[in-house]
Order: structure tokens, then sequence, then C-alpha cells
């Protein structure tokens, strides 16, 4: 089984439970979220920073097919691989964690 070792499944369901904690925050923050939030804080202070609350959604559902991306190759790795598969497991799980703390930083800010 591909799941044999604890690193990769470690990162595997660290990564889901990112995911499923990112999708939590948003359906129970959905109603209170105004129709557009500061996103982009790189950019000058404008609309140019805002999304619609729509976005939010496709970004989570969009890092979780990155993981899922990321699980899917690290199955089809061979054994011999075990270095690579921690890192795409590992990297996706910390791409859903940066994510998830953009996330709370833009519904603390907004709410």
């Amino acid at each position: 089984m591909w799941l044999e070792d604890a690193s990769v499944k470690g990162g595997v369901w660290g990564g889901i439970g990112c995911w499923v904690l990112a999708v939590g925050l948003l359906i129970f923050n959905w109603r209170g979220l105004p129709p557009q939030m500061p996103w982009f804080y790189s950019l000058p202070w404008g609309e140019n920073q805002l999304v619609e609350k729509g976005w939010l959604l496709a970004i989570v559902v969009a890092f979780g097919g990155l993981m899922v991306i990321d699980v899917f190759l690290a199955r089809f790795l061979g054994k011999d691989e075990l270095l690579l598969k921690r890192i795409l497991v590992w990297g996706g799980m910390v791409t859903e964690l940066l994510m998830i703390l953009s996330l709370i930083r833009v519904i603390r800010v907004v709410l």
C-alpha cells in the first residue's frame, strides 16, 4: 500500500484536515461575509485588492484540487521515491495551510 510511510500518511491527513477546516470556515461565515473582501494585500489600497466572495469558494476548491493532484502523483510513484512522495504530500499540505491562514486573515478583517 502506498500509505505505509507514516510521514506520507500524516501529510495526506493534514492536507485533508486543512481543506475541511477551510470549507467549514466558509460555510460557517458565508452569510456574514460582505459581497467583496480584501485578498490582494500587496496591491495599493482600493478596489484592486478586492475579490467577490464567490472567488473565496473558488480558491478553496482550487487548493483542494491541488492537494488531490499531489496525492494522486504521490500514489503512483515507485517505492524507491519516498522522499519525492513526502515532498509532494507535505508541499500540498503546507500550501493548504497557507491558504487557510490567508482565509482566516480575510475573515477576521471583514467580520
